[in-house]
């Protein structure tokens, strides 16, 4: 396993694990909004490599970063800087938030994007509206620790376990700046014209985070993609 981290002025630091040697066309994983940096099970044997994005597992975050700099834009902007240190052609696998990160990454470095897999695809543009009043709400409200953990007391016996670790090793400070990032996030349906690598929609379990609409939604968006499909998790290689 190859761990290397990459710093990004006045935001923090991105860190890259796994194997980057052995497959032509590497996989590299982006995670989810909260949640942990390796892959889920179910995709687990088909990545080569995760990232860990500014403000998630042990990466950096500088003080005086702004939820304007956490965004799935700025993310993107993020992880094609560290495919350019990489400088190898792979395909990025993005769950959730991760979708989101992979495409506006591919819009920055197209050349080294040579498939995407989106997994779990969240909403966005009207649909979106509500969920990042929600977040909107929910930064506002963590004013100290003491909010942070009434936070934490009151989505207790409604989010993953995983989710819930991850929003709690997080701390206040990060939390709060994570879902501003959160309330700002959305995807400009304009630039996915200019997505042309082949793309994978993996069949997974709609929830209102991720609906069938957001999926059905983008794939009719990516009118310029060279090739899309909907495809069991199995047939992913």
């Amino acid at each position: 396993m190859i761990q290397r981290k990459l710093e990004i002025p006045s935001v923090g630091t991105v860190t890259t694990q796994g194997n980057f040697t052995n497959n032509p066309l590497l996989i590299g994983y982006i995670h989810e909004f909260f949640g942990i940096v390796q892959p889920p099970q179910e995709l687990a044997k088909f990545v080569d490599f995760s990232f860990c994005l500014p403000g998630y597992g042990d990466t950096a975050l500088f003080n005086e970063v702004q939820g304007h700099d956490l965004t799935w834009e700025m993310y993107g902007k993020y992880v094609a800087d560290t495919l350019s240190v990489i400088n190898k052609p792979m395909t990025l696998l993005g769950n959730s938030k991760g979708v989101m990160v992979a495409i506006y990454a591919t819009i920055n470095i197209p050349h080294l994007v040579k498939k995407l897999v989106f997994y779990r695809v969240p909403t966005f543009a009207e649909e979106r509206t509500n969920i990042k009043n929600k977040y909107a709400d929910i930064a506002a409200s963590i004013l100290g620790e003491q909010e942070f953990h009434k936070f934490l007391d009151s989505i207790q016996d409604k989010t993953h376990p995983d989710v819930l670790q991850v929003i709690k090793s997080s701390g206040w400070e990060k939390a709060k700046k994570l879902y501003q990032g959160a309330s700002l996030s959305d995807l400009n349906p304009l630039i996915l014209e200019n997505i042309r690598q082949p793309v994978d929609f993996l069949e997974y379990k709609f929830d209102k985070f991720h609906p069938k609409s957001a999926r059905n939604a983008l794939f009719s968006l990516l009118i310029n993609s060279t090739n899309k499909r909907i495809i069991p998790i199995y047939k992913l290689l």
